[in-house]
């Protein structure tokens, strides 16, 4: 190992400690602090634990615990609160099932404890996921100030610190985020590639992007023909892929310092994709379930209209797309038939302010603004 390489594995001994109240922002999850003080807001942070009270109590110093299958007045939670806090861990996060907040707070005081209130309905597995990746995301501050969820502006914070144009990309090939600073050059494969918001060969085929899948660190991915050199790096997440970002390499002086920069914002670069998936899976459900009850449910389509934010006595038109494949069910037409909503919401985003798209079943429907009131067929594709 030469010692540039040495230096980018290294952790940074000097680095700031995460604090508590860093990780509750990111997090993001509708948390209830149940007794927010300055000491136990500024606890260092050091991991989280998914807590189960058959398991061999170790290693709890720093760790926020996620209160699985317990309740307040339990004897397990209560135990857990006071062995807890003799081990100086960082937080408990529960649900209330009913508790008043005043029962939390009061066991929480009592413990001289942070405990931090989830929502009953809070997916347990997507706040672990969040919960991780806001200690590690807490650590790197490059990029602070970007709002959580926002991929083109991480991917501008990431082109700042790297100075070469990146791109963020998801695992199908769809281009979730791209840098639009200027004075950064760029290459015709970046330009078409922005442009349709979908690489130009699906990762799984692409040999480059094999490359990076199959490293830990940031890589270089060097030039072939016309097309620019390129800095990228896999991000992950508790052995799950997210996607990948890529850098128009900024040239010898400044390579080894952008692979840095690229390794040390991992964290937060999977804290933001995690954070924008949940956002779109969201919408898309939010969106199917409106356009179903607009198309199909009379007494409730003006409602759901109006939740959309269209006036349905303006004119509405309906355009229906699907693709036909002999084989229906299998991984790759699942992957295409996402890769045609992805487009289809693009496009009519880009020609209509105000038009909405989701798939229902194998179909991708999209609700367009047009004059007029009189009833019509569905444009079909």
């Amino acid at each position: 190992m030469d010692s540039a390489e040495q230096h980018r594995a290294e952790p940074d001994q000097n680095a700031a400690a995460v604090r508590l109240s860093d990780c509750i922002q990111l997090i993001q999850a509708d948390l209830v602090h149940a007794n927010p003080t300055p000491e136990n807001l500024g606890h260092p942070v050091s991991d989280v634990l998914m807590y189960d009270p058959m398991d061999e109590w170790t290693s709890i110093d720093g760790r926020i615990i996620l209160a699985v299958g317990t309740t307040c007045g339990s004897p397990d939670f209560d135990q857990l609160l006071h062995r807890a806090s003799n081990s100086n861990a960082a937080a408990v996060i529960v649900k209330a099932h009913g508790a008043s907040l005043e029962q939390l707070r009061s066991a929480a005081v009592r413990n001289s404890l942070a405990v931090l209130v989830a929502p009953d309905n809070a997916d347990w597995t997507r706040l672990v996921a969040l919960a991780r990746a806001s200690v590690m995301g807490a650590a790197v501050d490059s990029v602070s100030g970007v709002r959580l969820g926002d991929l083109y502006a991480f991917a501008n914070a990431a082109a700042s610190i790297t100075s070469g144009a990146a791109s963020i990309v998801d695992p199908l090939g769809r281009v979730l985020g791209y840098s639009t600073l200027p004075g950064r050059p760029i290459d015709e494969l970046r330009r078409v590639t922005t442009l349709s918001l979908q690489e130009t060969k699906p990762p799984a085929f692409d040999t480059d992007f094999k490359i990076v899948y199959a490293s830990a660190e940031a890589v270089l991915i060097p030039a072939v023909d016309d097309e620019m050199a390129r800095l990228a790096l896999a991000v992950r997440f508790g052995g799950e892929l997210l996607g990948s970002i890529w850098i128009i390499d900024p040239g010898d002086d400044k390579r080894e310092a952008a692979l840095d920069a690229l390794d040390r914002t991992a964290p937060l670069a999977g804290l933001h994709m995690l954070h924008a998936r949940s956002a779109s899976d969201f919408g898309e459900r939010r969106n199917g379930d409106l356009i179903r009850t607009l198309m199909d449910d009379t007494i409730h389509a003006s409602f759901a209209a109006a939740q959309l934010g269209l006036d349905p006595a303006h004119g509405l038109a309906v355009a229906a797309f699907s693709i036909v494949r002999p084989e229906t069910g299998s991984l790759e037409s699942v992957r295409e038939i996402h890769r045609l909503l992805h487009l289809v919401t693009t496009v009519c985003n880009l020609q209509f302010n105000t038009s909405h798209s989701a798939l229902i079943g194998s179909v991708v429907y999209a609700l367009l603004p047009c004059e007029g009131t009189t009833p019509g067929p569905c444009i079909g594709a």
